[in-house]
């Protein structure tokens, strides 16, 4: 690269990439399990900061396991109408606000098993799970900022075939699956109270 002020803009190369990395990637080190907690009588829990995207969701101590299915938004607006509590059978995330329709009638620890969005680098965190263990995907993302930055639309390319690659290499592997994500409308509110 050319001599002009590269190595201050670094952090924002690494930046920009970041928010690219986290939108293309599905790897299983971005998964986390959390015990979530409801409240009787309360359709949302609060999600973590870092929460992305829900992967699996059901209620502990329940057997056989109770599963809740998740919903596009429209959809559970359509199916959670009235003040109906009981068992959560369907959910949806709205912002970082998790929705649970019947609403809770008692409180209900939910094993989750969602997609995190990895802690960003600084000064402080010089590394994570990411740049463990795929450096190319960094690279590679960080490199086509930089190239974009001075203006180098070949080596933009270049950079951006590399990462392209890279991050396909990792996808092609990743496990999680939308499979538990089925879309239903066949929700029986029978034996629930109002």
């Amino acid at each position: 690269f050319p001599s002009h002020d590269i190595a201050g803009k670094c952090p924002d190369f690494i930046r920009l990439a970041e928010d690219i990395i986290y939108r293309d990637l599905d790897s299983r080190v971005q998964d986390t399990s959390q015990q979530l907690t409801t409240v009787a009588g309360t359709e949302t829990v609060a999600l973590d900061p870092n929460f992305m995207n829900m992967i699996a969701l059901s209620i502990d101590g329940t057997s056989p396991r109770w599963t809740i299915d998740f919903r596009a938004r429209d959809q559970y607006k359509q199916e959670a109408r009235g003040a109906y509590t009981g068992y959560p059978r369907i959910y949806t995330v709205i912002a970082n606000t998790l929705y649970l329709y019947p609403i809770p009638d008692q409180v209900y620890t939910l094993n989750a098993v969602w997609e995190s969005r990895t802690p960003s680098l600084s000064t402080t965190t010089t590394t994570n799970a990411i740049l463990t263990q795929f450096p190319m995907v960094y690279l590679a993302a960080s490199m086509v900022q930089a190239a974009l930055y001075i203006r180098d639309n070949n080596m933009a390319e270049t950079w951006q075939a590399a990462y392209e690659k890279a991050v396909e290499g990792v996808n092609v592997n990743a496990w999680a699956s939308g499979a538990n994500m089925q879309v239903k409308s066949d929700v029986s509110l029978t034996g629930y109270t109002r």
